[in-house]
């Protein structure tokens, strides 16, 4: 998982919707009798045109006129950069992207500029450095194309200011391409799925300050499908998708270099700038801007990462995931930014949108096919790899699934009777592993399969150990259960407390570096940080570095579901268990009034 995007922090209505600006806001783009008339005559004086109009004043303001929606482009907008998302707000229902996931399409630049009468919206290419104004930097702008969205003709302006109207209606075609994500789904010829316009229409606008939401619902149609069968007809499978334009961030954020020895998502660069790195690849880490308020001192953080615990959160979990997230503050403090992660629940408030970019926003995600436990959620602005939003997904199989696992694996293996309160508190103990790693994500870092091999069997075995420390050194490993059989002792179920090598991961992304005033200058003192990576506190291999299958992985220590520095003797150890369970199974189920299927 590659994350890409730079939090907007205030928001605000200035301009409420008015009655009957309601929840189908205008099917179609305009249609050629609309363009031809407004050729033929000009763009409409914007007095005249918002006469019937109903507007929404935001960063670009919104009009609903008619059954049409159309943005205004200042004139100091036109030629500058914003960005912009396209995120679905529903899913699949487990068979596709899964509500809130950015990951359908990158986040990307977006551009307005005016030819003749026409604005052209197109996506300016990012994937390159060079000094702004340098040889270099002309060289790549001739060099590499940018990707045009749709070319929409002026209907309105406004003499005095220079802002003008355009429609919005490219919105409504496949800007996300989403027609990927049902072609993973089933490439079979005759199945597939394909965009009806004619079923596609605005279901909701607001304008913030620092962002537009535009919520588009699109229905996907095909005459024989073969796979969705959780609609009530899966031959029209609807789909909402939410595109956010966004004001840049513009708070001299600078940049940090990856280094392989720690393991951060990267965001690619060639660098046309600098003839001394090989095949000019540079890689920016993805990371939040807490913007300390003395850097290199001690000080509390002026941008914190807010998070929001979303409705549909059951209140029986609530305050485990809170307790994680604000977990990660120590980590925080230690590199000296203070007060780094709050969390508040989402406001019972009608006006508050928890589909606006300045939320960061953490999902409960019900589905019939569960596709993941839980997933990180992160934009990135493209130009640098600043994080501008994060969330997490949190799929509901996580409460029935580690119940289960209690009550068929946990118990019997212990030789505990299957209590209700032991089974909440494993769940829970689960719940805070989770949300651990996927925060954990949400901070930049990726996984790390090296961290399981730290710790001997005794000390997973010691739960005044794993209360400290963790069984694993990383909250970012793929660990199994730590259980242990019957009559040894038993420390914690799972990764209830941050790594030592989460500590020193966050130090190499978030440290002060003194007297840097460009992302080179950080080098010398990074790579003091990263050269810790013999150490086995500090030891890093990620998803590359566990693919066998391949022939990529080279390292058997680097491994997905293992534990402790003997991990041949601890399977040996489950496995013995797991024979001792299976000869018992008839002794345990089904248990009085519980059915036969428990045997199963």
């Amino acid at each position: 998982m590659r994350h890409q995007l730079a939090r907007i922090s205030a928001f605000a209505f200035v301009v409420l919707m008015t009655a009957g600006f309601g929840p189908a806001l205008a099917a179609g783009t305009p249609g050629p009798a609309a363009s031809a008339a407004s050729s033929a005559s000009g763009p409409q004086p914007y007095d005249e045109f918002i006469k019937d109009a109903q507007v929404q004043n935001g960063l670009f303001p919104i009009i609903a006129k008619g059954d049409k929606i159309y943005l205004v482009i200042a004139a100091n907008q036109l030629d500058r950069q914003f960005i912009e998302t396209s995120v679905p707000s529903t899913g699949f229902g487990g068979f596709g992207p899964a509500p809130g996931e950015p990951y359908v399409a990158p986040a990307r630049m977006i551009e307005f500029t005016k030819i003749g009468g026409r604005v052209v919206l197109f996506w300016p290419n990012t994937n390159f450095l060079a000094a702004p104004g340098s040889p270099q930097a002309q060289s790549v702008a001739a060099s590499f194309p940018d990707s045009v969205i749709a070319a929409e003709p002026i209907v309105a302006s406004d003499a005095s200011s220079g802002a003008v109207v355009i429609s919005a209606g490219a919105f409504l075609g496949d800007v996300a391409d989403l027609d990927a994500s049902f072609r993973q789904l089933n490439d079979a010829p005759g199945h597939g799925y394909r965009l009806d316009p004619s079923r596609s229409f605005f279901t909701k606008t607001t304008a913030f300050a620092g962002n537009d939401l535009l919520e588009v619902s699109q229905t996907w149609a095909s005459d024989d499908p073969d796979l969705i069968d959780n609609v009530p007809d899966p031959r029209s499978v609807t789909v909402r998708m939410e595109y956010n334009l966004v004001q840049p961030p513009s708070d001299g954020y600078m940049p940090r270099i990856a280094d392989d020895r720690v393991g951060y998502f990267e965001v690619p660069y060639l660098d046309f700038g600098n003839d001394q790195t090989y095949a000019r690849q540079t890689f920016y880490l993805s990371r939040w801007n807490f913007a300390p308020a003395t850097p290199g001192r001690p000080s509390a953080a002026t941008h914190p990462l807010v998070f929001t615990i979303s409705k549909d959160v059951p209140f029986e979990y609530r305050q485990t995931v809170k307790d994680a997230l604000l977990a990660w503050n120590e980590a925080f403090r230690r590199v000296g930014i203070l007060n780094a992660v709050s969390v508040q629940d989402q406001p019972d408030d009608p006006a508050w949108d928890p589909e606006d970019m300045s939320h960061n926003m953490v999902r409960w995600i019900d589905t019939s096919s569960p596709q993941y436990g839980a997933e990180a959620l992160i934009v990135n602005d493209p130009r640098t790899g600043e994080e501008i939003n994060v969330g997490i997904n949190v799929d509901a199989v996580v409460g029935t699934g580690d119940n289960s696992i209690y009550t068929y694996l946990v118990a019997p293996m212990r030789g505990l009777p299957d209590d209700p309160l032991a089974r909440r508190n494993f769940v829970l103990q689960n719940l805070r592993a989770t949300v651990l790693h996927e925060s954990g994500h949400d901070m930049g870092l990726q996984h790390n399969y090296f961290g399981s091999f730290a710790f001997t069997a005794a000390q997973l075995q010691s739960k005044s150990f794993t209360d400290a420390n963790g069984v694993a050194t990383s909250v970012m490993e793929y660990v199994p259960i730590n259980v242990w059989p019957k009559g040894t002792p038993q420390g914690d179920y799972a990764q209830v407390a941050i790594g030592s090598y989460d500590y020193h991961a966050i130090e190499y992304g978030y440290g002060y570096v003194p007297n840097a005033r460009t992302p080179r200058d950080e080098l010398n003192a990074l790579h003091r940080i990263a050269s810790a990576w013999n150490d086995p506190r500090f030891r890093f291999a990620s998803d590359e570095d566990a693919s066998f299958g391949n022939g990529h992985a080279i390292d058997p220590r680097s491994q997905q579901f293992d534990l402790s520095n003997d991990p041949l003797r601890w399977c040996a150890v489950e496995m013995n268990s797991e024979h001792a369970l299976m000869d018992g199974v008839n002794r345990r189920f089904p248990s009085f009034e519980h059915p036969n299927d428990d045997a199963r």
